[in-house]
């Protein structure tokens, strides 16, 4: 159902120039050399499949993280756990996650990326089916931890990646989709964790998802191309190479052993640098609050005076369509205005969205969801297109360094947020993330203004 679901988003946000999707990237080894109209074509058609790889993994494994946290009352009930205890499902996943990050960006310097990529989802998929087998919450948590170290493939590279492979022109719009990718997989995996677990049980419902898990896997291993080379040669040249040459020129290159001290120097040079260690900043903040709101908001609407079923809750899911939405928004937004506007901006809708839900009408609680979701996600395209624009290599360590910090205000302010959901109820928790957005908003703030007074950009 999840995949068929997939399928069905892929094909109806299809356009003409989309025509490539689900259709794998190959080139011929029996052709030859491509001329330059031919080589335009070529690189459209590499870049279209890059962008629905990418949108396709990132919904597969974000779907298989997020399933669980609808299903946090039900498994608090089963085993006996306390709020902040069963948050600890999702919150251990993020932390082995943020942790994996920085080893799967280390091994990324040595070892194919694309291959890397493909064996994270893959292994996802494998340990979410274990997870539905599992037979206490010990052996639940520990499987979710293995599950996070095996996610951290994708996201440590996705940028990295897109932004050695898509040209420039086309990167901003490519991450966005990826990151939309990212929103649509939250949405289903939650909405069926939650659907599936309230029909049936939490086991079945991870059993269905990590069998998606694979069949995503399979598909996104058919239609992710193969490593593009570091410089394309000129045309005349491209049309003098011989085919073997031209096979040869496309080979990836990768760093050996030796290199590594000076990566690590290279690495330590840029993270002490301001802006990083702002924009650092902002990423655990940004997603601490988020996790927090998320994982709570369950148990706020199952209890009175709302009263919701399972399922109910579940259409909240329906909020992450902002977020596709608000991704390729900030994406589009950039060719008009500097991130440095719209990177405050966006933390303060999520700001006014978060207060909003402190009104007792459902309604407007549900309305300021949706106004968090889209200011999360747009938030989240920025920063990680403002992070593209300051760093430099080793790219794939430093991004690494940004999303580990990401994840690691997943799990701690996550798991945190439960001890003021636990002593002080819905508003106890909107105040302590109040606090943590305003806090990522003046950072955002002292961010833009030193990027105004050192340059015009970002």
């Amino acid at each position: 159902m999840y995949w068929t679901l997939l399928v069905a988003v892929f094909r109806l946000t299809l356009s003409a120039n989309h025509r490539y999707f689900l259709m794998p990237y190959s080139e011929s080894v029996n052709t030859p050399a491509p001329s330059a109209n031919q080589l335009s074509a070529v690189v459209l058609q590499r870049v279209q499949s890059l962008k629905w790889a990418m949108f396709l993994a990132g919904s597969s494994v974000f779907a298989l993280l997020y399933a669980v946290q609808p299903m946090m009352p039900l498994l608090s009930a089963e085993f006996g756990l306390s709020a902040a205890d069963a948050s600890w499902v999702l919150s251990i996943s993020t932390l082995t996650l943020a942790l994996s990050l920085l080893l799967s960006s280390l091994l990324s310097e040595f070892i194919d990326r694309r291959r890397l990529m493909i064996v994270a989802v893959v292994s996802t998929a494998v340990l979410s089916l274990l997870c539905a087998l599992a037979q206490n919450y010990t052996q639940l948590l520990w499987l979710r931890a293995l599950l996070g170290l095996a996610l951290g493939g994708l996201p440590a590279l996705a940028i990295t990646y897109l932004s050695s492979e898509v040209p420039a022109a086309r990167l901003s719009q490519t991450i966005g989709f990826y990151i939309a990718g990212t929103a649509l997989g939250g949405m289903l995996g939650r909405a069926f964790g939650a659907l599936l677990s309230d029909q049936f049980s939490w086991r079945l419902a991870l059993l269905c998802l990590g069998l998606a898990g694979l069949a995503a896997a399979w598909q996104f291993q058919r239609i992710l191309p193969k490593p593009k080379p570091k410089t394309l040669p000129n045309t005349s040249t491209q049309t003098s190479m011989s085919v073997s040459a031209h096979r040869q020129h496309l080979k990836p290159a990768t760093a050996d052993l030796s290199s590594l001290p000076q990566m690590i120097g290279a690495l330590f040079c840029q993270i002490r640098q301001p802006k990083l260690l702002a924009l650092f900043a902002i990423a655990f903040l940004l997603t601490g609050s988020y996790t927090g709101l998320y994982n709570y908001i369950t148990f706020y609407l199952l209890a009175p005076p709302y009263l919701f079923s399972q399922s109910t809750v579940a259409a909240i899911t329906v909020f992450y369509i902002f977020g596709i939405g608000s991704s390729l928004w900030g994406a589009m937004l950039t060719k008009h205005l500097p991130l440095r506007t719209l990177v405050p901006m966006a933390l303060t809708l999520m700001l006014v969205g978060l207060c909003t839900t402190l009104h007792p009408d459902v309604r407007m609680i549900l309305a300021g969801i949706a106004l968090f979701t889209f200011g999360f996600f747009a938030t989240h395209t920025l920063c990680s297109n403002w992070l593209a624009t300051l760093v430099q290599a080793p790219k794939a360590l430093v991004t690494a360094v940004y999303l580990c910090c990401y994840y690691l205000g997943a799990s701690t302010l996550g798991a945190l947020s439960g001890i003021s959901w636990d002593s002080g109820g819905w508003a106890a928790l909107v105040l302590l993330l109040a606090l943590l957005l305003c806090l990522a908003l003046a950072l955002s703030l002292w961010l833009a203004w030193q990027s105004l007074s050192k340059s015009p950009q970002p």
